[in-house]
């Protein structure tokens, strides 16, 4: 019942105040203990939530550790079958070797058997032997040794003869290109010999003409030395002849005269400076001539004659 809180007294409006506290605080104290009943039946459910959680994290890590284990032994079976797979085509291949080898061995049995077949013959025949030459081989491996032994020495032999014939055929090799070596060789000394024959035979036939020009040379220039002295005795009669009217040049010439019978380049331009100053000795005599002949009278002018021939 709603009351008409404008008309009633403060009293009754604050006891109707304290009521309506009073209802709302039971009502929150029952919500408060209605959402501590809450609270407490959801840590109840979030216990039972978490121990749920644990075993089924529990569970769940078994079953892992179960997968695991299973992977594991699946894993190891597997290995085990493939080592067990490989080791099957390793003993499948063994026995195919072996039987491989067995057939192989049986072949070489029966080559064997049938070689043992043809060479029996052999047997009897080196047993009639060792019956026939009793004192030199008592047994048939004393035959064999010796055969043994002379083979050994025959493929020595053959060795020694292969090398033999290959040193040889090495050796006439060699001698094959020495000897064309050699034969080069001397043909290219016999065409050194032709070019220095010809150099020599045009050596010479330059010798011959230098001779020549030599000789030549030595002819002009005796003709020379004949022409120069013939000169050098007219120049020397002439001087003698002005020496005898001049007795003081005379004796001055005298001590210029060099007697010497050599005829070199030195001794030729000696005499050929001697001469020059005989020339100048015959000019001054001729100039002092003439002068006198100037000044002597018209008769004795004619003996100019009689002068001219001394």
């Amino acid at each position: 019942m709603i009351m008409d809180m404008e008309h009633v007294s403060p009293a009754t409006r604050l006891l109707e105040k304290r009521r309506t506290m009073f209802e709302v605080n039971e009502q929150l104290e029952k919500q408060k203990q209605e959402f501590e009943r809450q609270q407490e039946a959801l840590r109840i459910r979030q216990e039972e939530h978490h121990r749920k959680e644990n075993v089924l994290s529990d569970q769940l890590t078994k079953f892992n550790k179960y997968c695991q284990e299973n992977d594991a032994k699946t894993n190891r079976a597997g290995k085990r079958l493939d080592e067990e797979k490989q080791q099957c085509e390793l003993k499948d291949q063994q026995i195919k070797r072996h039987e491989n080898d067995l057939e192989e061995q049986s072949r070489d049995k029966a080559e064997l058997d049938a070689q043992v077949g043809q060479n029996i013959k052999y047997q009897k025949y080196l047993e009639r032997v060792v019956d026939f030459v009793s004192e030199d081989y008592g047994e048939i491996a004393e035959i064999l040794n010796r055969h043994k032994t002379l083979k050994s020495a025959n493929e020595d032999l053959k060795a020694r003869q292969k090398d033999t014939s290959t040193e040889n055929e090495e050796k006439r090799a060699e001698f094959s290109l020495n000897v064309k070596e050699g034969t080069n060789l001397i043909l290219n000394f016999n065409n050194e010999i032709a070019r220095k024959q010809k150099e020599l035979e045009q050596c010479e036939a330059r010798r011959i003409g230098l001779q020549n020009d030599v000789d030549n040379a030595v002819r002009h220039d005796s003709d020379k030395k004949s022409e120069l002295g013939m000169i050098l005795m007219a120049v020397q009669n002439l001087v003698q002849r002005c020496e005898k009217r001049n007795k003081g040049v005379r004796r001055r010439r005298k001590n210029e005269e060099v007697t010497s019978s050599k005829t070199t380049k030195a001794d030729m331009e000696r005499k050929g400076e001697k001469a020059q100053r005989d020339l100048t000795t015959i000019q001054q005599y001729l100039s002092n001539y003439e002068d006198i002949l100037k000044q002597c009278p018209k008769e004795a002018k004619n003996y100019k004659g009689g002068a001219s021939a001394v």
